[in-house]
């Protein structure tokens, strides 16, 4: 009967977030979503076991702005939030609109902060490749959430953390980090990718 009430859950939210996503014009940000399999699973890897690749070995692409991951990854949280709220009997198929538009809202405000601090620091970075870089939180979150359900869930939400500090700072430093670059551009990478494993950790 639990399970039941989940996958109802899941079928509606589906249902909603298709709604919500019919809203927005995807035509300034069709290059994000040029990807192909084989790339979306070698960036997936390189997201969960950055410490297993080296930085000088990897292509060039894997570290190319794309959207499809962080995108995919914000409605299965969205979906599994609602997954767990049907097995409680709390589900409500208007809370996935809601929880959908709410973690956008949060993903656009920290990307603005982000793109301000910037600024001020003489960095130029485009908001459209922040929005794909920090978007990969919310698959760590999902990863997060997950493992909380099984053994060692802290000991690997640490571990996923930790991951996504090291996937972030290679990721951003070729945008803000360059071979003149003053010193100070080093701290600024470190601060926004110590910020964002922080909003990680406080959303999961």
């Amino acid at each position: 009967m639990e399970f039941a009430l989940g996958k109802q859950a899941l079928q509606s939210g589906a249902s909603a977030l298709n709604s919500e996503l019919s809203k927005v014009n995807c035509g300034a940000f069709r290059k994000y979503f040029d990807v192909t399999d084989s790339n979306i699973l070698s960036k997936l890897l390189l997201v969960i076991v950055p410490f297993y690749y080296k930085e000088d070995s990897l292509s060039s692409s894997l570290y190319k702005p794309e959207m499809y991951i962080p995108s995919m990854s914000i409605i299965t949280l969205v979906l599994f939030k609602g997954f767990l709220l049907g097995l409680s009997n709390k589900f409500h198929p208007e809370i996935l609109g809601m929880t959908f538009t709410r973690t956008i809202i949060i993903h656009l405000a920290v990307c603005l902060l982000y793109k301000v601090v910037c600024y001020f620091f003489d960095v130029s970075i485009d908001i459209k490749d922040l929005f794909c870089f920090v978007g990969y939180k919310f698959l760590i979150i999902l990863f997060i959430k997950l493992f909380r359900l099984v053994m060692f869930g802290k000991l690997l939400s640490l571990y996923f953390l930790v991951a996504h500090f090291f996937f972030l700072s290679r990721s951003l430093k070729g945008s803000i980090i360059s071979t003149n670059s003053p010193k100070t551009h080093l701290y600024l990478l470190f601060a926004i990718v110590g910020m964002d494993v922080l909003i990680s950790f406080l959303m999961s």
